[in-house]
């Protein structure tokens, strides 16, 4: 869990990606970017974290576009 606590926990202004830094979601309260190394880190405040390898967010993110347009009502 101190794993979890340090991404919730994370402050950084710097924008070295080896030291990692946060960007927040214009779109949803809550959501929050963080981009370390090559690791792209999705943290909410209430459904907890999710990091992906940048060079597979375009894939991620075009399954998650048929993900919603399969099962939306």
């Amino acid at each position: 869990m101190d794993f979890i606590k340090r991404i919730y926990n994370f402050k950084n202004q710097s924008r070295d990606r080896e030291e990692g830094f946060e960007v927040e979601s214009d779109r949803f309260t809550g959501l929050r970017y963080i981009i370390k190394g090559d690791s792209l880190v999705i943290t909410s405040a209430k459904n907890g974290a999710f990091a992906v390898d940048i060079e597979k967010g375009k894939l991620l993110a075009q399954e998650i576009i048929e993900m919603v347009e399969h099962y939306e009502k």
